[in-house]
């Protein structure tokens, strides 16, 4: 009777390198469809800042941040189209003021590591904060407040309702100009939060659209 001996030479330092590998493939799979990025041109110009057009890329980390401010906003009178002959400037500063220390406060709570290094998007509200709303704020927003409350005060503008009395300001043209500005900017502002917060949500009815279709 013959045995067949049948043996296997195993290269312990072969086998190392192969599970290594794999493992190194499913890592990069997987890491990479999970920050998979969104790319988005914004149109600085159109949002009152210096520049030209910029590429955001955006993940959900990103999608999360514009998801909170774009609700901040939405949530105000800020982000419709004012009417001057309807809206109250003082309520409209103050919704304006309460938005800019609002979005600052809810930046402050994002932990650096939490961007993924990639903080265009971030970089874009602080923009948008200092470049676009400050200044405004600071030119009328206490000024016109004093103002409007001292006014109100007064006999002559007793029973006179809030549109009749900020159409007596000293500079309201000046000011109409700048506030019917910023509110132009500020929905271009809120559409493009919009659309980064609701990419993935648009993609997919988009998809299902297509799949309905065929």
């Amino acid at each position: 009777m013959y045995y067949c001996d049948f043996s296997i030479t195993l290269d312990i330092g072969t086998l190392i390198i192969a599970v290594s590998s794999v493992i190194a493939i499913i890592v990069y799979f997987f890491s990479k469809k999970r920050l998979k990025k969104l790319n988005f041109d914004i149109d600085e110009c159109e949002l009152g800042l210096t520049g030209g057009t910029i590429r955001l890329r955006c993940n959900k980390i990103h999608q999360q941040i514009a998801y909170r401010i774009w609700v901040d906003i939405n949530t105000r009178v800020i982000a419709t189209k004012i009417d001057l002959d309807v809206d109250n400037i003082r309520v409209v500063n103050n919704s304006y003021y309460k938005c800019f220390t609002d979005t600052r406060e809810l930046l402050k709570e994002i932990p650096v590591n939490k961007i993924n290094n990639d903080g265009e998007l971030v970089n874009l509200i602080v923009r948008f904060l200092n470049e676009v709303m400050r200044p405004y704020l600071a030119k009328w927003g206490v000024t016109y407040n004093n103002w409007y409350d001292n006014k109100i005060e007064t006999d002559e503008m007793k029973g006179k309702n809030p549109v009749e009395i900020q159409k007596s300001y000293p500079y309201y043209e000046e000011l109409s100009n700048d506030l019917l500005s910023i509110n132009e900017k500020v929905m271009k502002y809120s559409d493009k939060l919009h659309e980064i917060a609701f990419s993935d949500f648009k993609k997919k009815r988009i998809k299902e659209v297509k799949k309905h279709d065929k």
